[in-house]
């Protein structure tokens, strides 16, 4: 039996012989609700009885702490701001403080003195005079969808207030 079992264990060991020595060994697996029972053929050890061998593993305890859940709730996620695009309005207004307490340099000597990226510097002073509806709906977390973050700053933003909130998606 031990030289068998030996010899079983060495197939195991091998890529090639694992499925065949499994087959050997395990008559079935049947999962049930509180755990997996495992069936064994005894002649695959080379002992002579009628009956299979049983071994049960039970299932492990699961701490409900450690359940990942997904929430899904429209009304949570209305009516809060976005601390991205809050950020992204203070900086702007930083820019725009910047700029005019310092009306005889250029973005890009300011920028400079700063030790910021002068293209930046443009953008958040772009977004520094934007319409104040669309600020309005930012602080109160009512922006449509489609205002983030990154489309504030690539976007190519209109001088006109009603015009920017028609391409942010405000109704007129």
């Amino acid at each position: 039996m031990f030289a068998t079992a030996h010899l079983l264990a060495v197939d195991l060991r091998e890529i090639r012989k694992v499925e065949t020595a499994l087959r050997s060994l395990v008559a079935g697996i049947a999962i049930k609700a509180d755990g997996m029972e495992i069936s064994l053929k005894p002649e695959a050890l080379s002992i002579e009885t009628d009956a299979n061998w049983a071994w049960t593993q039970p299932l492990p305890t699961r701490r409900p702490f450690r359940e990942a859940r997904i929430r899904i709730d429209n009304d949570a996620t209305e009516g809060r701001a976005s601390n991205d695009l809050l950020t992204l309005m203070a900086d702007a207004m930083e820019a725009q403080s910047l700029v005019l307490a310092s009306p005889e340099l250029s973005l890009a000597q300011l920028a400079k003195r700063e030790g910021r990226c002068r293209t930046q510097l443009t953008r958040l002073l772009r977004l520094s005079w934007m319409s104040p509806r669309i600020i309005d709906a930012i602080a109160d977390g009512t922006q449509p969808k489609g205002l983030t973050r990154r489309a504030l700053l690539i976007c190519d933003m209109p001088i006109e207030w009603a015009e920017q909130e028609r391409q942010f998606g405000f109704a007129a």
